[in-house]
């Protein structure tokens, strides 16, 4: 416990002051696929959410890509149950589910400006 706890300490004394976390996210978009590199450790919701909101498009996610950052993101439903993941996690409930919303959008808008090849 004091190695996680040092590990804490860590992690917030590398926070960036105010409410939000800036959260780094690349997607790429080749053909009809796109590649996601994401900082912080996902739960599987993420990249099924996107694969269920854009069953045409292949979707690979990269993981701790660029830093692991923000720990784990776990979806809203698990805080407040004191597993590990929640409890190293810097984001609030709800950070998860505000990524895969962002993350959609910019998806959305790539498929507006050029739809997927039938």
């Amino acid at each position: 416990m004091a190695e996680r706890c040092a590990r804490l300490l860590h992690r917030l004394s590398h926070l960036p002051s105010g409410e939000m976390f800036p959260l780094q996210v690349v997607l790429w978009r080749i053909g009809d696929a796109f590649w996601l590199g994401v900082q912080g450790e996902f739960y599987s919701v993420f990249q099924t959410e996107l694969r269920r909101c854009f069953p045409r498009a292949a979707i690979v996610i990269a993981t701790n890509a660029a830093d692991w950052g923000v720990s784990y993101l776990p979806p809203r439903e698990i805080y407040g149950k004191g597993i590990y993941q929640e409890t190293i996690a810097v984001v609030a409930p709800g950070g998860l589910e505000q990524v895969i919303e962002s993350v959609a959008k910019r998806i959305e808008g790539s498929l507006q400006a050029a739809p997927l090849v039938s």
